[in-house]
């Protein structure tokens, strides 16, 4: 799944402000912020056999919200994205909750 499909889907399944790296001005809480991390190649004998992209996924909350939480990793799950679950950190300059997935 490329980014332009990862963004419309959540777009679509969420109904919250998405975007790629950065918001251009402020957005409404909740939203979510994706990143790209770089490529993982599994390589043997000098060739590249397959690649995939490791996203950061970071959904940002006013309050812990665990629902929200469930209904991002359940998408993960549907859409048959392997992730990890970071954990929730608060941002206290911020006011805000942030809940990190690698996927």
């Amino acid at each position: 799944m490329n980014f332009r499909i990862f963004y419309e889907k959540l777009k679509s399944e969420f109904r919250i402000s998405v975007a790629y790296d950065h918001f251009e001005s402020k957005p409404t809480v909740p939203f979510i912020v994706f990143l790209d991390e770089g490529k993982r190649v599994y390589a043997a004998d000098n060739v590249n056999y397959f690649k995939f992209n490791n996203i950061r996924v970071e959904l940002y909350t006013d309050r812990k919200d665990l629902e929200l939480e469930e209904q991002l990793e359940n998408f993960f799950n549907r859409e048959n994205l392997i992730f990890v679950d970071d954990g929730s950190t608060y941002i206290e300059d911020e006011k805000l909750y942030v809940h990190y997935y690698h996927i």
